[in-house]
């Protein structure tokens, strides 16, 4: 936005006219306090003043928003004698040109020395004056809106000779000047300054970092394109995974890892037949010339030796090539409006760039003014983001976590389910040991050999003040699983739940746990994590430098605090804490050349908590009065689960385990099971809203698949006091299913059934009839439901209804019959009592010639 024209104007007047107008209006300032507006950021406080003295009457009301962002401190860790120099910018964020002046290096003469201290000079506390002059830079003359201007302030290599201690950490404050020496902006840091080369009890720190996978649905959808991409942006250069293994250059940090970060799911849109082994043939002559035509699967171009997602055309060129030809559009929304088919790129337009990994708000935020670079510049985008691309990141990850010592590779269990949750909600034994053995996606033996090493009893559950109670419960939880089935040996948890309270200074970061037997509690500095769980916000507002600054400074005032007793702080960044790649690569080097601490293996601390006496966990949880903004990055975010949603993911476990038991010829629908196991997850916690989504889709799948096999509804006549009736079973899916349990229930006692159908199997794409005997009570009609299910229970298809209409038999029928018998026994009689029709009744007279007896017979 350029500048009114009044403010034009004015700019342009002679150079004497602008001094008489900055005279008085000094002289009008001076009787009027001057009002500073401070913009807070989660680390500390820059400020950005009302228009500056040269400013015109009528330019009052517009905001003059100066910031300072100090880029970088070389070396990052100041040593008395040599120079330090200070880079940065001064960046235009108002509406208004501003003139400069200079910008200045100035310090306080009282020292920090504690952590608090810290905070509180970097957040803007008013206990100490920055009189100190350290450097100073000319910059200017104008500063237009939207711009910024670089500034290398240099600290002389005797600047800091006087300071009395051979560790100092300074309270130092950047300075944006005007050219009569007003103050524009100021942007306040803290300066760790060693004299020392070495200290006699170094303060160590371990690090415990979390590799896991964002709450992003997408990396669950049925649609190829959206699932790889949403992959190569959690996996992939420039990802928080691999922003952490590449950059955090230190020794001995061990990660927490969950296995589903190491395989990609891949479910499938629906069921699917196993594929048929072809049986070897023998060469027939065509063969031998290579003129005969394939058949079977070789005619449609399977078995290549890298398998390629349906939808994917392969290619023998590299990895990044061809991506999907066709597209049936992205998985629904979570709205539960179904999918909606996108517009389908023709193969011109696939060569046009996939979206680029998503990358972390301090790294956008480095462009403004032109920043340092990111962890992805030096890696190119790949075309299309294929199946191939995403295994060959994955590979990156894997090939890092090999070479990782086995007593530092720490394994969730699959997924990383809420424990927390679970404990929280109380769920039954049953579905939290369910919840705890999902399977992993089908994986590689490269994959199976890698979680063969390490450790898998350790426990990380978002809970702010956990109790023996929970300890456990986590024991219960761990016990009995196939890799680790000795419970759980190691819990992380906040600090101040083995030291009583965020005021606590750092002590000992691992202790056993009073009332737990053979448990360690490994405590992860709550101000700490909150300080790189933030580092991107301050890197964002106030520069790479100042946030690195300020995270070295609070690992010094804990040493400061305590300088000769042994102690060790732990660094634990939350779950899916994302630090910019400049950050880390800073802070690694600081600490690597700061002379105060040193680094250590969390599984040392470990081993040397068995010689200390148990602690009784108090109870406490992170304190936000003392805190303050860093409470929030640091306390457990709310659970996605509840109650209703636990008994949603036990209905579809339950379905999707029935559909396994008469779907044995599917292996497509082993692909869902892992897809359920990310439902569980910690990750959803602070994401409740997009948690849905991926249960939605499963629970389709699932439906979809139970649905497919079903009763065809009928009418039926029983005209039997009892009999056999039957129903049709049709199996519209293209694969078998077997062992399918029929259960007849009729909603009258009208219809009493004596004996349920056995099991059933049925062939795909095809229908079978049922027969079951049933008996008649009483006339009239009722309606059969047919019910088809698993093993489990677990119901296919919709109860179908049959409509039965009886007509049983009873008394009457015998009443009819004998009525019947005795008309055909009258009617016998009748038939055989009466004369036959032709013959000829007796007269009573002889024939003459036998009239006479033997005497008078003739002769």
């Amino acid at each position: 936005m350029s500048a009114p024209a009044r403010r034009a104007a004015w700019a342009a007047r002679p150079r004497a006219a602008a001094t008489l107008v900055a005279i008085l209006t000094a002289v009008t300032t001076a009787l009027v306090t001057p009002v500073t507006a401070v913009a807070a950021t989660s680390t500390g406080t820059a400020l950005a003043t009302t228009p500056s003295a040269h400013a015109p009457p009528d330019q009052d009301e517009v905001a003059v928003e100066i910031r300072v962002v100090l880029d970088e401190v070389d070396p990052t860790v100041a040593r008395v004698g040599e120079p330090v120099a200070l880079r940065g910018r001064l960046v235009n964020d108002g509406t208004v040109r501003q003139r400069l002046g200079t910008v200045q290096v100035r310090a306080s003469w009282t020292p920090l020395g504690s952590r608090a201290e810290v905070a509180d000079w970097v957040g803007g506390g008013e206990g100490r004056e920055a009189g100190w002059v350290l450097a100073e830079d000319a910059v200017g003359p104008v500063l237009a809106p939207g711009q910024t201007v670089p500034f290398r302030a240099q600290i002389p290599a005797g600047a800091m000779t006087g300071l009395p201690e051979d560790l100092t950490a300074l309270a130092v404050e950047v300075r944006a000047r005007d050219e009569d020496g007003g103050g524009v902006a100021r942007l306040r840091t803290v300066l760790p300054v060693a004299r020392a080369e070495a200290v006699p009890t170094p303060l160590e720190h371990a690090w415990v970092v979390p590799l896991t996978l964002p709450a992003e649905p997408a990396l669950a959808s049925t649609d190829d394109t959206e699932r790889q991409e949403a992959w190569h942006a959690a996996v992939g250069p420039g990802s928080a995974v691999r922003t952490w293994l590449d950059v955090l250059d230190l020794p001995e940090v061990s990660w927490v890892v969950d296995p589903a970060l190491l395989v990609q799911l891949d479910p499938a849109p629906g069921l699917t037949p196993a594929p048929e082994e072809q049986a070897p043939q023998d060469q027939s002559p065509s063969d031998a010339t290579g003129s005969a035509t394939p058949t079977g699967e070789d005619a449609q171009g399977t078995a290549p030796a890298t398998a390629t997602p349906a939808g994917t055309a392969t290619s023998t060129g590299p990895a990044t090539s061809t991506g999907p030809a066709t597209s049936t559009g992205g998985q629904g929304d979570g709205t539960g409006e179904g999918d909606q088919a996108g517009d389908v790129p023709d193969a011109a337009t696939t060569a046009a760039t996939a979206p680029p990994p998503r990358r972390s708000p301090a790294d956008q935020g480095l462009d403004v003014g032109g920043g340092l670079g990111t962890a992805g510049d030096g890696a190119r985008t790949p075309t299309v983001v294929t199946r191939d691309v995403v295994e060959d990141e994955l590979d990156v990850i894997r090939d890092r976590l090999e070479r990782v010592p086995a007593q530092r590779l720490w394994w969730l269990p699959n997924a990383d389910p809420d424990v927390a949750a679970l404990l929280e909600l109380g769920v039954s034994a049953p579905t939290a040991r369910a919840a705890m053995r999902l399977p992993l996606a089908a994986h590689h033996e490269r994959v199976e050999k890698l979680l063969d090493r390490g450790r898998h009893d350790v426990a990380w559950p978002a809970l702010a003040a956990p109790s023996v109670d929970d300890m456990t419960g986590l024991d219960r939880l761990w016990a009995g699983r196939p890799r680790g089935p000795g419970g759980v040996s190691v819990v992380v948890l906040p600090l101040e739940s083995l030291t009583g309270g965020s005021r606590q200074p750092v002590g000992t970061a691992a202790a056993p746990v009073l009332g737990v037997p053979d448990l360690t509690g490994l405590g992860v500095d709550s101000r700490a994590a909150g300080l790189l769980a933030t580092a991107g916000d301050t890197a964002l507002a106030e520069g790479i430098g100042a946030a690195v600054q300020q995270l070295l400074a609070d690992n010094l005032a804990a040493y400061l605090q305590q300088p000769d007793a042994p102690r060790s702080l732990v660094y634990g960044p939350r779950r899916g804490t994302e630090v910019p790649h400049e950050v880390l690569a800073a802070l690694s080097e600081g600490l690597r050349e700061a002379p105060w601490t040193a680094a250590v293996g969390a599984d040392e601390l470990l081993a040397e908590a068995g010689r200390i006496p148990p602690v009784e966990l108090t109870g406490s949880p992170p304190d936000p009065e003392v805190l303050g903004g860093l409470a929030e990055a640091v306390l457990p975010q709310r659970p996605a689960l509840d109650a209703g949603r636990v008994r949603d993911l036990v209905r579809v476990d339950r379905q999707l385990q029935g559909l396994r038991q008469v779907f044995s010829d599917a292996p497509s629908l082993e692909s869902w099971p892992p897809v359920l196991a990310q439902l569980w997850s910690t990750r959803w916690r602070g994401e409740p809203a997009a948690w849905p989504t991926t249960l939605r889709t499963l629970r389709g799948l699932s439906d979809d698949a139970a649905e497919g096999v079903h009763v065809n509804p009928s009418t039926v006549n029983f005209l039997s006091d009892s009999g056999i009736m039957q129903v049709t079973v049709v199996n519209d899916l293209p694969v078998d299913v077997e062992d399918v349990r029929v259960r007849v229930v009729p909603d009258r006692s009208l219809l009493r059934i004596v004996e349920q159908p056995g099991p059933i199997s049925i062939g795909a794409g095809s229908r079978a009839t049922v027969s079951f005997t049933a008996q008649a009570v009483t006339r009239g009609e009722t309606t059969v439901t047919a019910q088809l299910t698993a093993p489990n229970g677990t119901r296919l298809g919709d109860d179908a209804r049959v409509t039965v209409r009886v007509r049983p038999t009873g008394v009457w029928i015998y009443w009819v019959l004998g009525s019947a018998a005795g008309l055909v026994l009258v009617l016998g009689l009748v038939r055989a009592l009466r004369p036959r029709a032709g013959a000829t009744a007796p007269t009573g007279h002889d024939d003459p010639g036998q009239a006479q007896g033997p005497e008078g017979g003739a002769r």
